[in-house]
């Protein structure tokens, strides 16, 4: 936690934390435990000093939960030492994706996934269009699989991160990286490596 590094002119640091967690509101989260059980573990276990809880659609869009998701980054902001953020998981399949939506305040409404959106016929307009009304952000994951996207959609501003890896599920950045799927489902999604986002400018 000491080290510093210098860029620009200001000294950085790096900061600990986790941008993709669920809980049992969401209905993949019953092996993560309950709301607070996340924050717990994340500044008693992990040390992070900053923790995105990400269920779906913030707990199935039902309002009850998004305003207890919400309620729980305010119990656990502690300025200084640990700072939540007011975030959900938007999830379609491919090829538009599982998106993380992040928020710097709390009260901003859930996008509903409409049908076109879900079935491929509509990209992720919709969505930019959200983050820029309500001064928000996302993140793709599990890019290069059946909850992934193939880039047809990408906004710097608004999608400044991706996540590269990741050792719990399916998350990859070469076909033979570990924890690989099958060959014949990285050549089926092949189009959703970061590395084909680069190539494309993105």
């Amino acid at each position: 936690r000491n080290y510093r590094t210098k860029a620009g002119g200001r000294s950085l640091r790096i900061a600990r934390g986790d941008i993709h967690r669920h809980t049992d509101l969401s209905w993949d989260g019953n092996r993560d435990g309950t709301l607070h059980d996340s924050y717990r573990y994340a500044m008693d276990a992990a040390g992070f000093e900053y923790l995105g809880v990400c269920d779906h659609q913030a707990g199935e869009s039902i309002p009850y939960h998004w305003w207890m998701i919400q309620k729980a980054v305010d119990l656990f902001t502690i300025p200084g030492r640990f700072a939540p953020l007011y975030s959900y998981e938007r999830s379609l399949p491919w090829p538009n994706g599982h998106r993380n939506v992040v928020f710097p305040e709390r009260g901003r409404p859930i996008l509903d996934i409409p049908e076109d959106e879900r079935r491929g016929k509509a990209g992720a307009s919709k969505l930019y269009e959200y983050l820029r009304r309500f001064g928000g952000f996302t993140t793709s994951h599990t890019s290069a699989t059946g909850a992934g996207t193939d880039w047809r959609d990408s906004d710097p501003e608004l999608e400044p991160v991706v996540e590269i890896y990741q050792g719990y599920r399916h998350n990859f950045e070469e076909p033979e990286a570990p924890r690989h799927p099958p060959a014949q489902q990285s050549k089926k999604f092949a189009a959703g490596f970061v590395w084909s986002a680069w190539g494309k400018g993105i």
